[in-house]
């Protein structure tokens, strides 16, 4: 069975829950909880507590916007282009793309890992068919956090949004360390990774192609240990 199969059906259903109007955030993020819930056995024990806390918070900042009159998610304007609805999906998913595979050129200049990904505690079977997507799915759930403490810092402590991006992005660089075990030299990718996603977050087309990008990344990261392992246990 192909990894690959989920980890496209999983972002489709992402994205499309995420651009229902005014409900889709608060849905998107339902479903990533219900991902959570079968990754969170085949994940370290630590990384799922850190996980839980982040799902919470993001429960709360779901409730934020449904009261704070958000605007339309699927729908954006650049350089008089309008962007709705199917085109905007697909402009979004297409910009998650080449960030995606800028974060892959940057991975291709150093030997050091670039960003964390949680490690797999089962990949056989039917479980080792669907990680791949649960632990893409927890790079939804890593900046949807991070932006909402972003805006958190930029609403009412700093409003300034360089400063507040810089600090968002160093608290997600020390996150990594903590949680993933990165090495301290490499900090700096995931603080300059977080920055630059933070800037895709301003634009009209907000946060769905930076975390389809980390989705992509995280995907493609476990898809590689499943097909290794799988490999190795045919030999």
């Amino acid at each position: 069975m192909n990894p690959i199969i989920p980890v496209i059906i999983v972002l489709a259903i992402l994205i499309f829950l995420n651009n229902i109007p005014k409900v889709g955030y608060l849905l998107s993020n339902v479903f990533l909880g219900v991902l959570f819930l079968f990754a969170i056995p085949n994940i370290d024990e630590k990384l799922g507590s850190y996980y839980s806390i982040m799902l919470l918070f993001i429960f709360i900042f779901s409730f934020i916007k449904l009261t704070s009159a958000p605007k339309d998610t699927s729908e954006a304007e650049v350089s008089g282009f309008k962007f709705k609805d199917i085109t905007f999906s697909l402009a979004a998913l297409v910009i998650g793309v080449l960030i995606y595979f800028a974060m892959r050129s940057l991975q291709g200049s150093t030997e050091q890992s670039i960003l964390g990904v949680p490690e797999l505690l089962a990949v056989a079977g039917v479980t080792g068919y669907l990680m791949p997507s649960l632990i893409g799915a927890l790079g939804f759930i890593e900046n949807r956090f991070f932006f909402g403490l972003f805006a958190i810092i930029f609403t009412f402590l700093i409003p300034n949004p360089i400063i507040a991006g810089i600090i968002a992005s160093v608290l997600f660089g020390l996150f990594h360390v903590a949680a993933f075990g990165l090495a301290v030299g490499s900090i700096i990718f995931a603080i300059l990774i977080m920055f630059i996603w933070i800037l895709f977050f301003l634009t009209p087309f907000g946060e769905e192609p930076t975390s389809t990008s980390h989705y992509l990344w995280n995907s493609d990261i476990a898809t590689g240990k499943v097909l290794s392992i799988a490999k190795e246990g045919l030999s």
